[in-house]
């Protein structure tokens, strides 16, 4: 893609939808303003724009709220688990769900996309070890993936009981390392980071 690029953000709104011009002036643009001034629609307005000029890779979207199906298994979901949460049972679809896993805004798509790619579960471990001395594992159980952790000589224990901040981290990582997007758009991407980790974040964006 040569800069700069003229692109338009169709945002959907109750009332019609509006389109807003947008001029990129570099491979990174950062859109700043306060909760509820319109950025996830203007972002997610700009998927359609985007596909048009990248001549055959991918658009993704990971959405502010990428955690959220992980969160049946992660927590007291319906207020019937005794605070015990369904932890061990997390898991992130099957076969048939990596054919859209660059459409999908969760970290579903981001663990299929390393149950896709080994090369990029290679370089992910390779960042896990470095800075967490952490493993990362994808099986496949009853047609499902399903994501272990191992720390140290620790025996592997599923994602589910891993905190948000590395599980956000993981994901974003296995977007930013795929060579089949063109262009990502990361809705809040220092949700649950701690600062160091976001520098670390921004660097590897960079």
């Amino acid at each position: 893609m040569s800069f700069p690029v003229e692109i338009t953000s169709s945002i959907a709104l109750p009332g019609g939808d509006v389109a807003r011009r947008i001029t990129l002036h570099d491979g990174m643009t950062i859109i700043l303003g306060p909760n509820g001034a319109g950025k996830t629609q203007l972002m997610r307005g700009m998927k359609k724009s985007l596909q048009q000029i990248l001549g055959g890779k991918k658009v993704s979207f990971a959405s502010a709220g990428r955690i959220g199906s992980l969160e049946n298994f992660r927590s007291d979901f319906d207020g019937q688990r005794d605070g015990c949460p369904l932890y061990d049972r997390a898991a992130y679809g099957g076969k048939s769900e990596q054919t859209r896993r660059h459409k999908n805004e969760t970290l579903t798509g981001a663990f299929q996309t390393l149950a896709a790619r080994p090369d990029l579960l290679i370089k992910v471990r390779e960042r896990l070890r470095k800075l967490f001395k952490r493993d990362i594992e994808i099986r496949w159980d009853a047609g499902s993936i399903q994501v272990f952790f191992s720390h140290g000589d620790s025996a592997p224990y599923s994602s589910g009981r891993e905190t948000s901040g590395l599980l956000h981290l993981v994901g974003l990582l296995a977007i930013i390392y795929d060579n089949e997007v063109g262009a990502l758009l990361l809705d809040g991407p220092e949700v649950s980071l701690h600062p160091q980790l976001q520098a670390f974040l921004l660097q590897e964006i960079m």
